[in-house]
Parts: structure tokens; sequence; C-alpha cells
């Protein structure tokens, strides 16, 4: 009895391994790593603004989002506590402006990579 509850208990050890493993996997076309990773607390469409992990952004006219199941994705996806991947660069209004945006698993964490 002893053995069999060994056995099952390095065989869900095993499969939690591996699921942690799985969830890190991200599509081919997203890039290995990313510029700035953080989570979206606010999103306006209507005036281009994202505050992202508590940071005001403007989101570029011409921004690229990727979802995780589709190479092109829209802004109108974007909601509130998604964990999402992006490139930003100095923009004239003081904020920076967004020109690439990737979302994320909710458990990804850079280390995972």
């Amino acid at each position: 009895m002893k053995r069999i509850k060994l056995l099952l208990a390095t065989l869900l050890l095993s499969l939690g391994i591996n699921g942690a493993a799985w969830a890190a996997e991200l599509p081919s076309y997203y890039p290995t790593s990313f510029d700035n990773i953080g989570t979206i607390d606010r999103i306006d469409i209507k005036t281009a603004e994202a505050v992202i992990s508590d940071e005001l952004f403007t989101l570029s006219m011409n921004i690229k989002v990727h979802s995780l199941v589709t190479k092109h994705s829209s802004v109108r996806g974007l909601k509130k506590k998604m964990k999402v991947g992006y490139t930003a660069k100095p923009s004239g209004n003081g904020a920076e402006l967004i020109t690439e945006l990737w979302v994320l698993p909710n458990d990804y964490s850079p280390s995972l990579q």
C-alpha cells in the first residue's frame, strides 16, 4: 500500500510540474522576452489610454495586439486585470506610447521562459 501511495504521489507531482511548464508555453508568434510586463488597471479605447501596473500609457493608433489564440487581435479584446507584455516608446504628451501588446496567461512569469 505504501508503494502505491508513493507511486501516486510521484505521478501527481510530475503532472503538476509538467502542467506548470505547459502553462508557460506561449504561441510561436510571441517573442522570447518582453520589454515590459504588467497588468491592465484601466483601458479606455475612446481616449486611447491605458493604465498598466499603475502607469499611464497612450495607445498607438496603429497598435498591434496579439492574443493567445490569434496573432492579430483587437484592442477591444483587452480587459482590466489582464496580464500583458508590451513595447512602449516615448511620446510627446508625457505618457509613453504602446506600439505592440501581447496578452499573457495570468500565471505567466518571465522566470518560466
